[in-house]
Protein backbone atom coordinates (compact mmCIF):
# COMPACT_ATOMS: atom_id res chain seq x y z
CA UNK A 1 0.00 0.00 0.00
CA UNK A 2 0.95 3.70 -0.55
CA UNK A 3 1.96 6.27 1.89
CA UNK A 4 0.69 9.18 2.49
CA UNK A 5 2.50 12.07 0.53
CA UNK A 6 1.61 15.07 2.85
CA UNK A 7 4.00 14.66 5.79
CA UNK A 8 4.30 17.04 8.71
CA UNK A 9 1.32 19.87 8.91
CA UNK A 10 -0.26 21.91 10.08
CA UNK A 11 -2.77 20.84 7.30
CA UNK A 12 -5.58 23.60 6.28
CA UNK A 13 -8.83 21.20 6.53
CA UNK A 14 -12.11 21.49 4.11
CA UNK A 15 -14.63 19.17 6.07
CA UNK A 16 -17.93 18.27 5.85
CA UNK A 17 -20.38 15.39 7.88
CA UNK A 18 -22.78 13.90 5.74
CA UNK A 19 -25.21 11.15 6.56
CA UNK A 20 -24.86 7.32 6.88
CA UNK A 21 -27.36 5.47 5.28
CA UNK A 22 -25.99 3.17 2.98
CA UNK A 23 -23.70 -0.48 3.44
CA UNK A 24 -19.74 0.20 3.70
CA UNK A 25 -19.80 -1.04 -0.10
CA UNK A 26 -22.14 1.91 -1.67
CA UNK A 27 -20.96 4.15 1.06
CA UNK A 28 -16.96 4.11 0.17
CA UNK A 29 -17.74 3.76 -3.88
CA UNK A 30 -20.45 6.75 -3.87
CA UNK A 31 -17.94 9.02 -2.05
CA UNK A 32 -14.92 8.48 -4.22
CA UNK A 33 -17.81 8.46 -7.26
CA UNK A 34 -18.54 11.66 -6.08
CA UNK A 35 -14.89 13.44 -6.42
CA UNK A 36 -15.43 13.65 -10.13
CA UNK A 37 -18.62 15.97 -9.41
CA UNK A 38 -16.78 18.59 -7.80
CA UNK A 39 -16.34 21.82 -10.06
CA UNK A 40 -12.50 21.66 -8.58
CA UNK A 41 -10.12 19.12 -10.34
CA UNK A 42 -9.53 16.09 -8.24
CA UNK A 43 -6.91 13.81 -9.52
CA UNK A 44 -6.40 10.58 -7.30
CA UNK A 45 -2.94 9.53 -7.91
CA UNK A 46 -2.83 6.19 -5.74
CA UNK A 47 -2.62 3.11 -7.84
CA UNK A 48 -5.42 1.42 -8.88
CA UNK A 49 -4.47 -1.34 -6.90
CA UNK A 50 -3.57 0.50 -4.04
CA UNK A 51 -7.32 2.21 -4.25
CA UNK A 52 -8.87 -1.59 -4.33
CA UNK A 53 -6.34 -2.14 -1.03
CA UNK A 54 -8.24 0.24 0.84
CA UNK A 55 -11.79 0.44 -0.62
CA UNK A 56 -11.45 -3.73 0.21
CA UNK A 57 -10.10 -2.58 4.03
CA UNK A 58 -12.54 -0.30 4.56
CA UNK A 59 -15.48 -2.75 3.22
CA UNK A 60 -14.40 -5.80 4.86
CA UNK A 61 -14.44 -3.86 8.57
CA UNK A 62 -10.58 -3.73 8.72
CA UNK A 63 -10.25 -0.06 8.55
CA UNK A 64 -12.99 2.53 9.57
CA UNK A 65 -11.36 5.01 7.03
CA UNK A 66 -10.02 5.76 3.59
CA UNK A 67 -6.79 7.72 2.87
CA UNK A 68 -5.99 8.74 -0.66
CA UNK A 69 -3.67 10.76 -2.27
CA UNK A 70 -4.53 13.20 -4.72
CA UNK A 71 -4.27 16.70 -6.36
CA UNK A 72 -6.82 19.13 -6.22
CA UNK A 73 -7.22 22.38 -7.90
CA UNK A 74 -8.25 25.24 -5.57
CA UNK A 75 -6.52 27.80 -5.96
CA UNK A 76 -3.70 26.09 -7.61
CA UNK A 77 -2.82 22.84 -7.96
CA UNK A 78 -2.25 21.17 -4.78
CA UNK A 79 -0.90 17.87 -3.22
CA UNK A 80 -3.52 17.12 -1.36
CA UNK A 81 -5.41 14.19 0.64
CA UNK A 82 -8.98 12.79 0.60
CA UNK A 83 -10.07 10.91 3.72
CA UNK A 84 -13.01 9.33 4.54
CA UNK A 85 -14.32 7.46 7.95
CA UNK A 86 -17.11 6.49 9.47
CA UNK A 87 -17.48 8.25 13.17
CA UNK A 88 -20.83 6.92 14.03
CA UNK A 89 -23.84 4.22 12.04
CA UNK A 90 -25.15 8.21 11.88
CA UNK A 91 -22.42 9.87 10.64
CA UNK A 92 -19.80 9.93 7.98
CA UNK A 93 -16.66 12.55 8.02
CA UNK A 94 -15.76 13.54 4.57
CA UNK A 95 -12.16 15.09 4.92
CA UNK A 96 -9.69 16.84 2.54
CA UNK A 97 -6.56 17.64 3.60
CA UNK A 98 -3.93 20.67 2.40
CA UNK A 99 -0.26 21.58 3.11
CA UNK A 100 -0.25 25.21 3.19
CA UNK A 101 1.30 27.33 6.27
CA UNK A 102 3.55 29.71 5.69
CA UNK A 103 6.81 27.62 4.97
CA UNK A 104 4.77 25.23 2.41
CA UNK A 105 5.47 25.79 -1.44
CA UNK A 106 2.43 26.56 -1.72
CA UNK A 107 1.49 28.77 1.41
CA UNK A 108 -2.81 29.21 1.49
CA UNK A 109 -2.64 32.65 2.20
CA UNK A 110 -6.08 34.85 4.05
CA UNK A 111 -6.63 36.19 -0.06
CA UNK A 112 -7.15 32.63 -1.06
CA UNK A 113 -9.23 31.37 1.83
CA UNK A 114 -12.29 32.21 -0.06
CA UNK A 115 -11.76 29.89 -2.91
CA UNK A 116 -11.46 27.45 0.16
CA UNK A 117 -14.59 28.39 1.19
CA UNK A 118 -16.10 27.54 -2.30
CA UNK A 119 -14.67 24.26 -2.41
CA UNK A 120 -16.38 23.68 1.03
CA UNK A 121 -20.13 24.56 0.23
CA UNK A 122 -19.47 22.70 -3.03
CA UNK A 123 -18.70 19.67 -1.57
CA UNK A 124 -20.95 19.79 1.16
CA UNK A 125 -23.43 20.08 -1.61
CA UNK A 126 -22.43 17.09 -3.59
CA UNK A 127 -21.64 14.75 -0.68
CA UNK A 128 -25.37 16.26 1.10
CA UNK A 129 -23.25 17.20 4.33
CA UNK A 130 -25.29 19.34 7.01
CA UNK A 131 -22.05 21.12 8.71
CA UNK A 132 -18.96 21.50 6.78
CA UNK A 133 -15.93 23.46 8.49
CA UNK A 134 -12.68 25.33 6.95
CA UNK A 135 -9.70 25.48 9.42
CA UNK A 136 -6.49 24.43 10.43
CA UNK A 137 -5.91 21.08 11.93
CA UNK A 138 -9.05 20.92 12.88
CA UNK A 139 -12.42 19.43 11.13
CA UNK A 140 -16.14 18.53 11.84
CA UNK A 141 -15.11 15.80 14.56
CA UNK A 142 -14.35 18.51 16.98
CA UNK A 143 -17.87 19.40 16.99
CA UNK A 144 -18.63 16.58 19.06
CA UNK A 145 -17.40 16.70 22.83
CA UNK A 146 -16.10 13.73 23.13
CA UNK A 147 -12.14 12.35 23.53
CA UNK A 148 -13.42 8.27 22.17
CA UNK A 149 -11.59 7.44 18.58
CA UNK A 150 -14.18 6.87 16.19
CA UNK A 151 -16.71 4.74 15.23
CA UNK A 152 -18.44 5.51 18.50
CA UNK A 153 -22.30 6.39 19.47
CA UNK A 154 -20.60 9.44 21.01
CA UNK A 155 -20.72 10.79 17.33
CA UNK A 156 -24.35 11.11 17.17
CA UNK A 157 -26.15 14.55 15.27
CA UNK A 158 -27.51 15.13 19.29
CA UNK A 159 -24.47 15.54 20.55
CA UNK A 160 -22.95 17.73 17.70
CA UNK A 161 -21.94 21.27 19.25
CA UNK A 162 -22.88 23.76 17.31
CA UNK A 163 -23.14 26.64 19.63
CA UNK A 164 -19.27 27.57 19.85
CA UNK A 165 -16.52 28.18 17.29
CA UNK A 166 -13.65 25.35 18.39
CA UNK A 167 -9.97 27.02 18.43
CA UNK A 168 -8.75 26.13 14.91
CA UNK A 169 -11.76 26.88 13.23
CA UNK A 170 -12.07 29.52 10.80
CA UNK A 171 -15.20 28.61 8.78
CA UNK A 172 -18.33 26.53 9.83
CA UNK A 173 -21.40 26.21 8.09
CA UNK A 174 -24.60 23.99 8.71
CA UNK A 175 -27.08 23.33 5.90
CA UNK A 176 -30.32 23.01 7.04
CA UNK A 177 -32.69 20.48 5.55
CA UNK A 178 -35.32 21.44 3.92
Amino acid sequence: MSTNWLLGGPYFEVSILTSNQESRECLVNSCIQKLQSLQNDVVLVESKLDIEEKISAFINYNSDNVDLNSWITVAGKRRARFFMAVLSDEIVLINFWFLGDEFSKQPITKKEQPKFKKFLEEALSVYDGFVGTLGWEEDCSCLFETDNPYPNKDYSIKNLKLNAMPTGIDVLLVKHKK
